[in-house]
């Protein structure tokens, strides 16, 4: 069946005015393409490899810092001026997809992200710190493009049956990246001494860093070759009348956010989905300083144990996406694995403070870390779902770089009490945001909008025909 639409109103506000015509020229056909399994690859792979870059050397402190010869507290600056670049970039770059198209916003955004991996060669030698830091900045500006299109793409390409899995599946998958950057420099640098073995780690490092440089140009030229714009009719009825929507521009958006502002939901669920992005942020970083506080020179074993937690985390938000898209169920859902991420990651805190049972720690954490990363991209579903029919970069752009925001203190806090060796405040300090993101989905009211035009939309078509 087809059906046909003429460019009707549709407020910003959540009131919709369908108006559904048979006017053969402006006829759209409501389908979903195969190729949009391979656009989502192509887009979390490239996710991917921009968190895999960024965070890789983040995960072996101790050896990076010997090896650039520098202080800890200089390192881990370098990561903040990673997320600060980001800040900066964040509002801009959601102008993109409007301004731009979804194919050339994503060329631009794998281009700059080759670009960082390549100048990061320099970082490859002991003198290289400078180099290093550049490289990391100018991948920033990619990391700032790349996490806000993942709801656009599902909503680009995917029917309303199918926009919760395939976000999750987009925002998860990027975070994978982190799942290899815990694993590969561990394998790389497994059990090695910063004193007596600064060879073998030179070695090792350049390695490391030639590899990532060229994943991240090889998959420059797949988006060149193979990232489409959009489909020939688009996947939804929500989407074909958000086609015909204004383009986004700084004055659209700040009519957006005039309205998104005056949403306590919109607030609670944004600064749940920050809390939870800082947590995705800081335990990569810290994940073996807690851990070796209990099971010291384990590098093997917690870059499996990371690399796990993330794979598990991805099963989790698949298994999840697929029961919101079910159900609908987002209320219900979002508190669930709040509260079961909190409950497992006070398990693992203290079992790591009165236990030295590595099965039992692991085991608990990677049970959390199934709840918790698949936490986010609910979230984000949820965004998308309650802001419709403003554009899913724009009402995800705030939540995401509020998360940015609050990474940077909290980072440098969880380094002071790792500096005074009190890691099991860290661990408690993680519990304590979970606990805030619980409350927060406590009190938010639902409001499902895409469902709701999805459904006038349908059944205004099938009066019609």
């Amino acid at each position: 069946m087809e059906l046909s639409y003429q460019s009707g109103e549709m407020s910003i506000h959540g009131d919709i005015k369908v108006l559904v015509t048979s006017s053969s020229d402006s006829n759209l056909v409501i389908k979903t393409f195969t190729w949009r399994w391979l656009i989502l690859a192509l887009y979390s792979i490239t996710a991917f490899s921009n968190t895999f870059v960024w965070l890789s050397l983040f995960t072996i402190p101790d050896i990076i810092c010997a090896f650039y010869q520098i202080d800890k507290k200089v390192f881990f600056w370098s990561n903040n001026a990673f997320t600060l670049m980001q800040l900066f970039v964040a509002v801009p770059a959601s102008l993109l997809p409007s301004k731009i198209g979804l194919r050339r916003t994503m060329i631009l955004a794998s281009s700059v992200n080759a670009i960082g991996a390549i100048i990061l060669i320099g970082g490859a030698y002991r003198n290289g710190f400078p180099y290093f830091v550049t490289g990391q900045t100018i991948i920033a500006i990619g990391a700032s493009i790349l996490p806000q299109l993942a709801p656009e793409v599902s909503a680009v390409w995917f029917s309303e049956r199918e926009q919760a899995i395939s976000t999750s599946l987009g925002v998860i998958l990027g975070n994978a990246g982190a799942a290899v950057c815990f694993l590969q420099p561990a394998l790389l640098l497994k059990n090695v001494n910063p004193v007596t073995e600064m060879l073998f780690i030179d070695r090792k490092i350049k390695q490391l860093i030639y590899s990532q440089s060229a994943v991240c140009c090889c998959l420059f030229l797949l988006i060149m070759m193979f990232f489409k714009d959009r489909p020939k009719n688009p996947p939804s009825r929500s989407e074909a009348k958000r086609i015909t929507a204004d383009k986004l521009t700084i004055k659209v958006l700040k009519e957006q956010y005039k309205v998104l502002f005056k949403d306590k939901n919109y607030h609670l669920c944004g600064n749940s989905y920050a809390l939870n992005s800082v947590i995705i942020i800081v335990t990569p970083g810290f994940l073996n300083e807690i851990l070796s506080w209990k099971f010291p020179n384990q590098y093997i074993a917690i870059g499996w144990l990371g690399f796990g937690g993330i794979l598990i985390g991805i099963l989790g938000s698949i298994v999840f996406g697929i029961i919101l898209d079910k159900t609908q169920a987002y209320k219900t859902i979002s508190i669930f694995l709040a509260t079961a991420s909190l409950l497992f990651w006070i398990g693992f805190t203290e079992s790591l403070a009165q236990y030295s049972s590595m099965v039992l720690t692991f085991t608990l954490f990677i049970i959390s870390a199934f709840f918790f990363i698949s936490f986010g991209p609910i979230l984000v579903a949820l965004i998308a779902e309650m802001t419709y029919p403003i554009s899913e970069s724009s009402s995800y752009l705030f939540p995401i770089t509020l998360g940015r925001f609050y990474s940077i203190p909290f980072v440098f806090y969880c380094g002071w009490l790792v500096a005074v060796k009190k890691v099991h405040a860290v661990c408690l300090s993680i519990a304590v945001l979970l606990a805030i993101c619980l409350i927060l989905i406590i009190f938010i009211k639902v409001e499902q909008k895409r469902k709701k035009a999805d459904k006038i939309l349908s059944i205004a078509s099938t009066s019609e025909t």
